[in-house]
C-alpha cells in the first residue's frame, strides 16, 4: 500500500497522524517487523508522544525516528555491503580544513590567472561561503562545471573531492546516495513519513530509500507555501514520481 497526502495546516494534520499511529500500533502487534514514524525533528516526535500519552493510547511498539536515526539504521543494515567502500562522513570542521588547504595550494600557483589566485586566496581565508555552494550542488548531485558562473571553481572542486576521498572521507549527501543505492529486503511493516517539505531536499534520497523498504507506506507532506511555491511543488512532484501515486489533499 502506497499513500501520498499533502496538508495545508500542520495543526490539523496532528489528529489524523495520531489516529494512524494508533492503527499502526495495533497492526504491529501481529508482526515482527518495524513500525516507524519518520519526522524531521525530535520535537515533532515528542509532541506526538505527548498527545498519544494524554489520549491513553498504546504506542510502545511504535518507533519515532529522525533522519539521523534513519541514517544510523541504514549504516547498520549495510554494514557488510559497505565494508570495502566505507568512508566516514566528514565533519564541518574537516570540510573547512580540506577546502582551505586546497585553496592555499591554488593561491600559490603563479601559472594560474590572477583572478583565480585572488579567488582561491579568499577561499583560503574563509572557505565557508564556497563550501555552502558546494553543499547545495552536492545535495542536488550536480557538478560546479554544470554552471558557467562556477567555471572558475570547477578545478578547485575536483581537487577538493579528490582529497576528501584520499582521506577516506565523504560528504553527508554522498553517504545518503550510497546508502540509498543498496538493495535491501523489506524492513518496515508500516512506515509513516510526516512533516517534510521542500526545505528538506537534501534528505530526498534517504527518505525515498526508506519508503522502498516499507510494506505499508504513508507519506504526509506540507502543502506548497507562497514564499517557496516552486520548490515545494517540485518536492511533491518528485514524491509522486518516486512512489508512482498521485498526491491528494488531506481534508
Amino acid at each position: 500500500m502506497r499513500i501520498l497526502h499533502w496538508f495545508s495546516d500542520p495543526r490539523e494534520s496532528f489528529p489524523y497522524v495520531i489516529g494512524q499511529v494508533e492503527k499502526m500500533a495495533q497492526c504491529s502487534l501481529r508482526s515482527n517487523k518495524l513500525s516507524v514514524i519518520l519526522v524531521p525533528q525530535q520535537e515533532v516526535a515528542i509532541q506526538l508522544r505527548r498527545i498519544l500519552a494524554a489520549n491513553g493510547s498504546f504506542f510502545l511498539n511504535i518507533h519515532f525516528w529522525t533522519p539521523e536515526e534513519l541514517r544510523a539504521r541504514f549504516l547498520r543494515w549495510n554494514k557488510q555491503n559497505l565494508s570495502e567502500t566505507y568512508q566516514a562522513v566528514a565533519s564541518r570542521e574537516e570540510l573547512h580544513l580540506v577546502l582551505s588547504s586546497v585553496a592555499a595550494s591554488f593561491s600559490n600557483k603563479e601559472s594560474l590567472p590572477e583572478a583565480t589566485r585572488l579567488l582561491t586566496g579568499a577561499v583560503k581565508r574563509n572557505p565557508a561561503l564556497l563550501l555552502r555552494v558546494f553543499d547545495m550542488l552536492d545535495q542536488a548531485n550536480l557538478e560546479p562545471g554544470s554552471f558557467s558562473s562556477l567555471k572558475e571553481v570547477e578545478l578547485l572542486a575536483r581537487v577538493f573531492y579528490t582529497v576528501l576521498d584520499a582521506q577516506g572521507l565523504c560528504t553527508l549527501s554522498a553517504m545518503d546516495r550510497l546508502l540509498a543505492s543498496k538493495e535491501l529486503p523489506v524492513k518496515f511493516e508500516s512506515l509513516l513519513i510526516f512533516g517534510f517539505h521542500g526545505g528538506h531536499w537534501p534528505l530526498f534520497s534517504i527518505l525515498t530509500a526508506a519508503a522502498r523498504l516499507a510494506r505499508n507506506l504513508e507519506v504526509l507532506l506540507e502543502a506548497p507555501q507562497e514564499v517557496s511555491f516552486d520548490l515545494d511543488s517540485s518536492w511533491i512532484g518528485n514524491w509522486e514520481e518516486a512512489l508512482g501515486v498521485p498526491a491528494t489533499c488531506m481534508e
